[in-house]
Protein backbone atom coordinates (compact mmCIF):
# COMPACT_ATOMS: atom_id res chain seq x y z
CA UNK A 1 0.00 0.00 0.00
CA UNK A 2 1.13 3.52 -0.82
CA UNK A 3 1.79 5.50 2.12
CA UNK A 4 0.18 8.88 2.11
CA UNK A 5 2.60 11.97 1.60
CA UNK A 6 2.41 15.56 2.52
CA UNK A 7 4.45 18.66 1.69
CA UNK A 8 5.10 20.65 4.99
CA UNK A 9 6.69 24.24 4.20
CA UNK A 10 9.20 24.25 7.43
CA UNK A 11 12.46 22.48 8.80
CA UNK A 12 11.26 19.21 10.43
CA UNK A 13 13.60 16.85 12.53
CA UNK A 14 12.61 13.64 14.40
CA UNK A 15 10.40 13.97 17.31
CA UNK A 16 9.47 16.98 16.40
CA UNK A 17 5.12 17.68 16.34
CA UNK A 18 3.70 19.40 13.70
CA UNK A 19 0.22 21.36 13.90
CA UNK A 20 -1.30 20.51 10.79
CA UNK A 21 -2.53 23.63 8.15
CA UNK A 22 -6.64 23.46 7.63
CA UNK A 23 -6.00 22.84 4.55
CA UNK A 24 -3.93 19.41 5.36
CA UNK A 25 -6.32 18.87 7.95
CA UNK A 26 -9.27 18.70 5.65
CA UNK A 27 -7.63 16.87 2.76
CA UNK A 28 -5.90 14.20 5.04
CA UNK A 29 -9.20 13.96 7.73
CA UNK A 30 -12.42 14.64 5.70
CA UNK A 31 -11.14 13.74 2.06
CA UNK A 32 -9.03 10.93 2.44
CA UNK A 33 -10.52 9.93 5.75
CA UNK A 34 -7.14 9.52 7.91
CA UNK A 35 -7.29 8.06 11.63
CA UNK A 36 -4.81 8.62 14.50
CA UNK A 37 -1.43 6.71 14.35
CA UNK A 38 -1.86 6.26 10.14
CA UNK A 39 1.57 5.96 8.60
CA UNK A 40 2.50 9.16 6.74
CA UNK A 41 5.10 10.74 4.65
CA UNK A 42 6.09 14.50 4.75
CA UNK A 43 8.41 16.33 3.07
CA UNK A 44 9.97 19.83 2.63
CA UNK A 45 11.94 19.85 -0.14
CA UNK A 46 15.06 19.35 1.24
CA UNK A 47 15.54 15.96 -0.47
CA UNK A 48 14.42 13.61 2.48
CA UNK A 49 11.32 11.39 3.08
CA UNK A 50 10.18 11.84 7.14
CA UNK A 51 7.96 9.16 8.16
CA UNK A 52 5.78 9.81 10.90
CA UNK A 53 2.01 9.02 12.20
CA UNK A 54 -0.62 11.42 12.64
CA UNK A 55 -0.68 11.51 16.60
CA UNK A 56 -3.94 13.24 17.15
CA UNK A 57 -7.12 14.49 15.46
CA UNK A 58 -9.69 16.47 17.02
CA UNK A 59 -12.82 18.34 14.85
CA UNK A 60 -11.00 20.82 13.66
CA UNK A 61 -7.19 20.05 13.85
CA UNK A 62 -4.26 17.25 13.65
CA UNK A 63 -1.06 16.91 14.50
CA UNK A 64 1.80 14.63 12.65
CA UNK A 65 4.57 13.55 15.01
CA UNK A 66 8.14 12.69 13.20
CA UNK A 67 9.70 9.45 13.60
CA UNK A 68 12.07 8.65 10.87
CA UNK A 69 14.06 10.91 8.24
CA UNK A 70 15.08 9.34 5.10
CA UNK A 71 17.01 9.96 2.01
CA UNK A 72 15.03 9.92 -1.12
CA UNK A 73 16.55 8.35 -4.16
CA UNK A 74 14.34 9.34 -6.89
CA UNK A 75 16.12 12.15 -8.57
CA UNK A 76 17.59 11.64 -11.87
CA UNK A 77 21.34 11.96 -12.51
CA UNK A 78 20.10 14.36 -15.06
CA UNK A 79 20.72 17.90 -14.30
CA UNK A 80 17.87 19.56 -16.61
CA UNK A 81 16.65 23.26 -16.77
CA UNK A 82 13.68 24.23 -18.85
CA UNK A 83 12.98 27.65 -20.01
CA UNK A 84 9.37 28.07 -21.20
CA UNK A 85 7.45 30.13 -22.73
CA UNK A 86 4.57 31.60 -21.85
CA UNK A 87 1.33 30.16 -22.96
CA UNK A 88 -2.68 30.49 -22.32
CA UNK A 89 -4.72 28.52 -20.26
CA UNK A 90 -3.64 24.91 -18.70
CA UNK A 91 -1.51 24.37 -21.23
CA UNK A 92 0.87 26.43 -18.97
CA UNK A 93 -0.02 24.42 -15.57
CA UNK A 94 0.47 21.00 -17.98
CA UNK A 95 3.70 21.69 -19.23
CA UNK A 96 4.90 22.90 -15.44
CA UNK A 97 3.17 19.62 -13.77
CA UNK A 98 4.31 17.25 -16.02
CA UNK A 99 7.80 18.43 -16.25
CA UNK A 100 7.86 17.85 -12.47
CA UNK A 101 6.91 14.22 -13.02
CA UNK A 102 9.61 13.84 -15.76
CA UNK A 103 12.25 14.90 -12.98
CA UNK A 104 13.24 18.78 -14.18
CA UNK A 105 15.22 20.47 -11.87
CA UNK A 106 15.17 24.11 -12.91
CA UNK A 107 12.48 25.78 -14.76
CA UNK A 108 12.49 29.18 -15.77
CA UNK A 109 8.90 30.96 -17.28
CA UNK A 110 9.60 33.26 -19.80
CA UNK A 111 8.14 35.83 -21.57
CA UNK A 112 8.93 35.55 -25.50
CA UNK A 113 8.15 37.95 -28.34
CA UNK A 114 5.00 36.04 -29.72
CA UNK A 115 3.41 34.86 -26.23
CA UNK A 116 -0.17 36.05 -26.14
CA UNK A 117 0.31 36.33 -22.17
CA UNK A 118 0.33 39.39 -21.11
CA UNK A 119 0.21 40.27 -17.39
CA UNK A 120 1.12 42.92 -14.65
CA UNK A 121 2.89 42.33 -11.56
CA UNK A 122 0.47 41.40 -9.79
CA UNK A 123 -0.89 39.32 -12.08
CA UNK A 124 2.49 37.67 -12.44
CA UNK A 125 2.85 36.92 -8.36
CA UNK A 126 -0.81 35.31 -8.66
CA UNK A 127 0.60 32.77 -11.37
CA UNK A 128 3.89 32.00 -9.62
CA UNK A 129 1.74 31.18 -6.74
CA UNK A 130 -0.55 28.79 -8.84
CA UNK A 131 2.25 27.27 -10.64
CA UNK A 132 4.30 26.96 -7.30
CA UNK A 133 1.97 24.94 -6.05
CA UNK A 134 1.22 22.69 -9.01
CA UNK A 135 5.31 21.69 -8.87
CA UNK A 136 4.93 21.29 -4.94
CA UNK A 137 1.22 18.46 -5.86
CA UNK A 138 3.69 17.14 -8.82
CA UNK A 139 6.07 16.08 -6.24
CA UNK A 140 4.07 14.91 -3.71
CA UNK A 141 2.26 12.76 -6.76
CA UNK A 142 5.37 11.28 -8.24
CA UNK A 143 7.18 10.44 -4.83
CA UNK A 144 9.83 13.54 -5.19
CA UNK A 145 11.30 15.44 -2.19
CA UNK A 146 12.96 17.85 -3.63
CA UNK A 147 11.25 20.57 -5.38
CA UNK A 148 12.54 21.98 -8.12
CA UNK A 149 13.49 25.49 -8.56
CA UNK A 150 10.66 27.41 -10.02
CA UNK A 151 12.28 30.98 -11.09
CA UNK A 152 10.10 34.14 -11.34
CA UNK A 153 8.66 35.28 -14.59
CA UNK A 154 11.59 36.94 -16.98
CA UNK A 155 12.22 38.02 -20.88
CA UNK A 156 13.39 35.18 -22.50
CA UNK A 157 16.58 37.45 -23.67
CA UNK A 158 17.55 38.05 -19.89
CA UNK A 159 17.55 34.12 -18.86
CA UNK A 160 19.29 32.71 -22.15
CA UNK A 161 22.77 34.17 -21.02
CA UNK A 162 22.58 32.99 -17.60
CA UNK A 163 21.67 29.34 -18.15
CA UNK A 164 24.60 27.15 -19.50
CA UNK A 165 24.70 23.27 -18.89
CA UNK A 166 26.64 20.41 -20.33
CA UNK A 167 24.50 20.88 -23.39
CA UNK A 168 22.00 23.56 -24.21
CA UNK A 169 18.77 22.43 -26.79
CA UNK A 170 15.99 24.78 -28.36
CA UNK A 171 13.20 23.02 -29.44
CA UNK A 172 12.81 24.26 -32.91
CA UNK A 173 10.18 22.84 -35.34
CA UNK A 174 11.81 24.35 -38.60
CA UNK A 175 15.26 23.41 -38.26
CA UNK A 176 17.25 21.04 -40.27
CA UNK A 177 18.58 18.09 -38.70
CA UNK A 178 21.82 17.43 -39.16
CA UNK A 179 23.58 14.03 -38.92
CA UNK A 180 26.01 15.20 -35.95
CA UNK A 181 22.82 16.09 -34.49
CA UNK A 182 20.97 12.93 -34.67
CA UNK A 183 23.92 11.14 -33.41
CA UNK A 184 23.72 12.63 -30.04
CA UNK A 185 20.40 12.06 -29.71
CA UNK A 186 20.47 8.17 -30.89
CA UNK A 187 23.57 6.93 -29.36
CA UNK A 188 24.80 7.68 -25.51
CA UNK A 189 28.92 7.51 -25.24
CA UNK A 190 31.41 8.08 -22.66
CA UNK A 191 30.77 12.00 -23.54
CA UNK A 192 27.16 11.93 -22.24
CA UNK A 193 26.04 15.35 -20.86
CA UNK A 194 25.20 15.51 -16.96
CA UNK A 195 23.39 19.03 -17.32
CA UNK A 196 21.05 19.69 -19.95
CA UNK A 197 18.93 22.82 -20.54
CA UNK A 198 15.58 22.79 -22.96
CA UNK A 199 14.40 26.02 -24.13
CA UNK A 200 10.36 25.81 -25.48
CA UNK A 201 8.61 28.81 -27.02
CA UNK A 202 4.97 29.58 -26.50
CA UNK A 203 2.36 28.31 -29.14
CA UNK A 204 3.59 31.40 -31.85
CA UNK A 205 6.94 29.56 -31.17
CA UNK A 206 10.07 31.81 -31.19
CA UNK A 207 10.61 34.98 -33.30
CA UNK A 208 14.29 35.08 -35.29
CA UNK A 209 15.65 37.16 -33.10
CA UNK A 210 15.32 34.94 -30.06
CA UNK A 211 16.11 31.96 -31.95
CA UNK A 212 19.63 33.72 -32.93
CA UNK A 213 20.43 34.86 -29.22
CA UNK A 214 19.76 31.39 -28.16
CA UNK A 215 23.10 30.16 -31.20
CA UNK A 216 24.82 33.00 -30.14
CA UNK A 217 24.67 31.79 -26.76
CA UNK A 218 25.54 28.06 -27.69
CA UNK A 219 22.11 26.29 -27.69
CA UNK A 220 21.56 23.36 -30.17
CA UNK A 221 18.31 23.34 -32.08
CA UNK A 222 16.51 20.36 -32.77
CA UNK A 223 13.33 19.30 -34.68
CA UNK A 224 11.16 16.52 -32.89
CA UNK A 225 10.02 14.73 -35.89
CA UNK A 226 7.68 15.94 -39.02
CA UNK A 227 4.72 17.13 -36.99
CA UNK A 228 4.04 20.72 -35.36
CA UNK A 229 3.97 19.35 -31.63
CA UNK A 230 1.47 21.90 -29.06
CA UNK A 231 4.25 23.72 -26.67
CA UNK A 232 2.89 21.04 -23.74
CA UNK A 233 4.10 18.08 -25.81
CA UNK A 234 7.28 19.35 -26.88
CA UNK A 235 8.14 19.79 -23.63
CA UNK A 236 6.62 16.33 -22.23
CA UNK A 237 8.29 14.58 -25.43
CA UNK A 238 11.96 16.79 -25.06
CA UNK A 239 12.36 15.89 -21.31
CA UNK A 240 11.24 12.16 -21.50
CA UNK A 241 13.88 11.50 -24.67
CA UNK A 242 16.62 13.47 -22.38
CA UNK A 243 15.74 11.27 -19.59
CA UNK A 244 15.81 7.92 -21.30
CA UNK A 245 19.11 8.58 -23.15
CA UNK A 246 21.09 10.03 -19.95
CA UNK A 247 18.91 9.98 -17.02
CA UNK A 248 17.58 7.42 -15.15
CA UNK A 249 14.86 6.03 -18.21
CA UNK A 250 15.80 2.47 -18.76
CA UNK A 251 13.73 -0.04 -21.53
Amino acid sequence: MTLKRIYLNQSLSIGQTVKLTATLFHYLCRVLRCRVNENIIAFNGNGYDYHGVISSIDKRQARFIVQSKRLNSNESPLETTLIQGLSKGERMDIALQKAVELGVNTIYPVETAFNAVKMDEKRREKKWLHWQSIVISACQQSGRSTVPMLHPIQPLEDVIPIVSNDLNIMLHPYTEQTGQQKKLLTRPNRHSPSSVTLLVGPEGGLSPSEVNLAYQNNFLSLRLGKRILRTETATISALSIVQLLWGDWHV
